[in-house]
């Protein structure tokens, strides 16, 4: 299944630390998720999308993520997040279908702002990834989930 990421995940060190793996910009292939924007959660360093048929969220394809890779996306994304099926176009125009975690409900509040990678990693990086550290502490091994 191929993931459309929109936040912190397109960020290389996120990756490495979430799929616990040496992680490659080759990976990763820019799209675009019509529909949607994407604005900064309160009281949080990350974003959501919300529903806007005005705008489209430019964000990366990560198409062969492994087994383990989207166990780990998973629990990563698993108490806030929850995969939607959804279309995304790549650059050359095709259409790619893909997953996109979307908040769930009730979780975040949001004031709409825009959220933005770049600024992101200027101010939040270096204390988010010590807390992936921490997220990803107890995520369950493939092996045992009998993959």
């Amino acid at each position: 299944m191929a993931l459309f990421l929109f936040g912190t995940l397109m960020d290389l060190d996120v990756m490495a630390r979430v799929l616990d793996r040496a992680f490659h910009a080759e990976e990763l292939v820019p799209a675009r998720l019509d529909g949607w924007r994407r604005v900064r959660a309160l009281n949080a360093t990350y974003p959501l999308l919300l529903p806007d048929p005005e705008t489209a969220v430019d964000g990366v394809l990560f198409a062969r993520p492994s087994p383990r890779d989207l166990v780990r996306i998973r629990h990563f994304e698993s108490e806030e997040y929850e995969p939607r099926a959804v279309t995304v176009r790549m650059q050359d125009g095709r259409a790619v279908a893909a997953a996109v975690f979307l908040a769930l409900d009730g979780v975040f509040a949001t004031d709409g702002e825009p959220w933005c990678l770049d600024a992101w990693r200027r101010h939040d990086k270096a204390e988010f990834l010590i807390r992936c550290d921490v997220w990803m502490a107890d995520c369950p091994d493939l092996v045992a989930l009998g993959g």
